[in-house]
C-alpha cells in the first residue's frame, strides 16, 4: 500500500540538486493530506461493503508504526538530509535539512498516525470476515468481468474452471511436469533445472512438458521444443 511505498520516495525522484530536495521536501509536506485521502476512499469502501478479507489484514499496523518517531532524524525519509551531493553548498545543506526536519514532524509523522488509526479503530474491525470476491456487493458478476480481464476469453469461470481441469487431464495421461528453477543441468520426467542463460529465453514458459521418464533431454532439445510450443508451455514428443 501507499503507506509501504512512500518511505521509498527517496529511491523514486532524483535528489541532485537544491531544486530536487524542494520538490521532495513538498511531497513529505503533502503526505499528510495524502493519507487523509486514502483514508477517506477506504471510508467509502467500508460504506459500501467493499473490504479487503480481515485474513489479509493482521499484519499491516506493525507496517505503519516504524514510520512513527519521536525524532524526525529516525526516520527513512531522514536519510536525505545526512548525504547531500557535493554541489549542494553549507547554508543549503543547513536550511533544507532544517524544512525537512520540520515536513517529517508535522506532516509524515500525523499522517501515518491518523492512518494507525483508522486502521486499528475502523477498518480491521469492520473488513469482512470473507475471502471470495463473489461475496463482495455484485460479486458475481465483478469476478465474471476479472476472469474475461485476465483471460481475454468471453467465458464463465465455470467454462475456464472446466478447460483448465480437461486440459491437465490431458497431460497427466502420457506425460511428466518439468519444472525451471534455475541451475546447472535440465533433465526431463520431473522436476528438472535449467541454467540461468539459456534459462532467459524461457521468460514466459510457466512449464515444459517432455516426453514420458527416461534419458535425460539436452538442454537444446528443450529449448527448440519450447519455441515451437510457444510462450506459455512446450510439448515433448
Amino acid at each position: 500500500g501507499f503507506h509501504v511505498s512512500f518511505p521509498q520516495l527517496a529511491d523514486r525522484m532524483p535528489l541532485n540538486t537544491v531544486a530536487d530536495y524542494e520538490d521532495y521536501i513538498s511531497r513529505l509536506n503533502a503526505f499528510e493530506g495524502y493519507a487523509e485521502q486514502h483514508i477517506d476512499l477506504m471510508q467509502t469502501g467500508l460504506d459500501d461493503g467493499y473490504t479487503l478479507p480481515t485474513v489479509v489484514l493482521d499484519g499491516v499496523p506493525a507496517t505503519i508504526k516504524p514510520q512513527i518517531v519521536d525524532d524526525p532524524t529516525e526516520s527513512r525519509l531522514y536519510e536525505p538530509f545526512e548525504d547531500f551531493p557535493d554541489r549542494i553548498s553549507d547554508g543549503d545543506r543547513s536550511r533544507l535539512r532544517e524544512s525537512g526536519t520540520a515536513a517529517i514532524d508535522t506532516s509524515v509523522v500525523p499522517g501515518y498516525e491518523a492512518f494507525l488509526a483508522f486502521m486499528t479503530d475502523t477498518y480491521i474491525p469492520n473488513a469482512r470476515d470473507t475471502i471470495a470476491a463473489a461475496t463482495l456487493p455484485d460479486g458475481k458478476a465483478y469476478y465474471e468481468h476479472k476472469v474475461r480481464y485476465y483471460t481475454t476469453l468471453d467465458r464463465t469461470p465455470e467454462e475456464i474452471h472446466q478447460q483448465v481441469q480437461d486440459s491437465y487431464a490431458a497431460v497427466a495421461d502420457d506425460r511428466d511436469l518439468v519444472v525451471i528453477e534455475g541451475g546447472d543441468s535440465l533433465a526431463t520426467g520431473g522436476w528438472g533445472e535449467i541454467p540461468g542463460p539459456a534459462g532467459a529465453g524461457l521468460v514466459g514458459a510457466g512449464s515444459l512438458l517432455g516426453g514420458g521418464p527416461g534419458e535425460a533431454g539436452g538442454v537444446g532439445d528443450l529449448l527448440a521444443a519450447a519455441r515451437g510450443g510457444g510462450a506459455g508451455v512446450a510439448g515433448g514428443g
